[in-house]
């Protein structure tokens, strides 16, 4: 008897072959949040650099603020290690695919590297950064 396997397999992320911070940094959305915070934040993003395992999150009220979070964290990280962003791996949601992001990233010359759909493996870092 033989058995037929019913899942294709999916490429996990790609191991860390980069050897400094920002080189690749790992983003994902969570909410809305219940209860949200006292001044009104459902959701939450995170960011988790491949090489130093350094984990931010920041809070929103809302999925438009995904943009400004992310224009913020680069900011942050940059002028914290002091070096230029290379990769943003992030999954397909619209937050990640709107002009605003896609304009931001190719100005500063960062690449973003997305999922392919129904795959959070893919971004396992930040899912698991999430999920536990």
């Amino acid at each position: 008897m033989h058995a037929r396997e019913t899942n294709k397999k999916t490429l996990r992320e790609e191991p860390n072959t980069r050897n400094k911070s920002t080189e690749i940094v790992h983003t994902n959305v969570c909410g809305p949040i219940e209860p949200f915070t006292w001044d009104g934040n459902r959701y939450y993003i995170t960011f988790l650099d491949n090489f130093t395992h350094h984990t931010s999150v920041y809070l929103m009220r809302g999925k438009y603020e995904v943009s400004e979070r992310i224009e913020e964290y680069i900011e942050e990280a940059e002028a914290k290690w002091n070096t230029k962003f290379s990769q943003l791996r992030c999954d397909n949601s619209t937050e990640y695919t709107n002009e605003k992001v896609k304009l931001y990233c190719r100005r500063k010359g960062i690449r973003i590297n997305h999922t392919t759909p129904y795959t959070p493996q893919q971004n396992g870092r930040a899912e698991q950064d999430i999920n536990g």
